[in-house]
């Protein structure tokens, strides 16, 4: 996998992503990702095969650093893409990584631990459904 920064002309695909995958709040327009894109204080990275976008990191660049998705197509699932992103933007920024995770999410959760992510709170009530978040950091 080819990891680089995410280009506007790439954002139609991780809309069509977002719009498949993710529901309400969780799922970024066009718009907002074209938002972030222009803004310094984010970053996008993609991961390519044969230069197709198949997985995504978002970043807020903070005092920590805030991951605000991170994204594997279905059929590039559990080949160690997402951890690979996680790792490039790890070698580029010292700071700490920080992090929400559903308490529910049992694969998100095991996948950031063995990243290298350790819980250090909980924000109780955080989703709209009430459930708590985990706040996991690295």
């Amino acid at each position: 996998m080819d990891i680089k920064y995410i280009e506007k002309e790439d954002l139609p695909t991780i809309v069509q992503y977002e719009n498949e995958t993710f529901t309400g709040h969780s799922r970024y327009s066009l718009a907002q990702l074209e938002d972030m894109l222009n803004n310094d204080n984010y970053r996008l990275f993609g991961g390519y095969v044969k230069n197709e976008l198949v997985a995504y990191l978002i970043l807020h660049i903070l005092e920590d650093i805030d991951v605000i998705k991170i994204f594997t197509a279905k059929d590039y699932r559990r080949q160690g893409f997402a951890s690979q992103l996680i790792e490039r933007a790890k070698q580029m920024y010292t700071n700490s990584f920080i992090l929400e995770v559903n308490e529910n999410n049992v694969d998100a959760i095991s996948f950031y631990q063995k990243n290298g992510f350790v819980q250090v709170g909980i924000r109780k009530g955080y989703y709209n459904n009430g459930d708590n978040a985990i706040i996991l950091k690295k």
